[in-house]
């Protein structure tokens, strides 16, 4: 899906406001500035370009010229960002391009303390305290959950499915069946010429 003008505009309208740029603590971008990040969310056909000046985050349309690309759904690159890095979310995110710039952002999402500074600019300390509260709740329970899901597919993968016929089973299932309609077909024939 391309995204067009006037919504890059209008994003980049966002982005480079006063209000916004006091969210980010000053230098905060600076690992990765000049850098060119592309985000490509499968499943819906979105590719978005980003591109880091002077601490400042810029929404393009600059789709040849990219330094690192992240190739992932939405659900699981949302899931990787709340779970900061969780490596079951991880393994599902794929990597193209300069890897220092890769580690950098990964380093940005694995880094709390930089989230939560961006909520405490946005909301103030309080709310933040509180946000991250629920949130870190939330994460262990996303996370217990996963370990669960995974547990359970586990078990069922190495002995549950031992539980399902095989296909020698159901062909002598299905040659069983046909015998017996023939069977049947022929006491019919036999009882109905009486």
């Amino acid at each position: 899906m391309k995204i067009t003008k006037n919504f890059i505009k209008y994003c980049n309208t966002i982005l480079q406001e006063g209000n916004f740029n006091q969210i980010l603590p000053e230098n905060f971008l600076n690992e990765i500035d000049n850098k060119k990040i592309k985000i490509n969310f499968t499943r819906v056909n979105l590719e978005l370009f980003f591109k880091v000046e002077n601490n400042t985050i810029i929404l393009t349309d600059d789709e040849n010229d990219y330094d690192v690309e992240f190739i992932a759904s939405p659900s699981d690159f949302f899931m990787y960002v709340i779970t900061k890095g969780s490596d079951k979310f991880s393994d599902r995110i794929k990597i193209n391009g300069d890897i220092n710039t890769a580690n950098h952002i990964n380093n940005f999402l694995y880094k709390s303390k930089k989230l939560h500074l961006i909520i405490s600019n946005l909301l103030g300390v309080d709310k933040a305290d509180r946000i991250e509260n629920i949130f870190s709740k939330c994460n262990k329970d996303i996370i217990n959950f996963l370990e669960h899901t995974t547990h359970d597919l586990r078990d069922f993968l190495v002995e549950d499915i031992a539980l399902f016929p095989t296909k020698v089973d159901v062909d002598k299932f299905l040659d069983d069946v046909d015998n017996l309609k023939s069977r049947t077909d022929k006491l019919l024939k036999k009882y109905s010429n009486d």
